[in-house]
């Protein structure tokens, strides 16, 4: 964000949230959904790799990072859409 001179109130209205809700999102207190990170990436002109890291995307199983951190992808009880199948 800081690279592009975001604010938290531009990926508010990125992703049509409340600037609040980025704020908890950024702090690690909830998860992004991939349709956000994806959105992110697209609006910036990123891969998700590099919005991400390589290492996140390319992992296998990858799972919240531990206390303290301040990312994190899907939190406790992240469950992917099963609508339409």
């Amino acid at each position: 964000m800081a690279r592009r001179e975001l604010r938290q109130i531009d990926v508010a209205e990125v992703l049509g949230v409340a600037q609040k809700n980025v704020s908890r999102r950024l702090r690690g207190d909830i998860p992004f959904r991939i349709d956000e990170l994806l959105t992110l990436a697209r609006f910036m002109g990123i891969t998700l790799a590099q919005l991400l890291g390589e290492e996140i995307v390319n992992e296998k199983n990858p799972h919240p990072m531990g206390e303290g951190s301040s990312f994190s992808v899907a939190g406790e009880g992240f469950e992917p859409s099963t609508s339409g199948l």
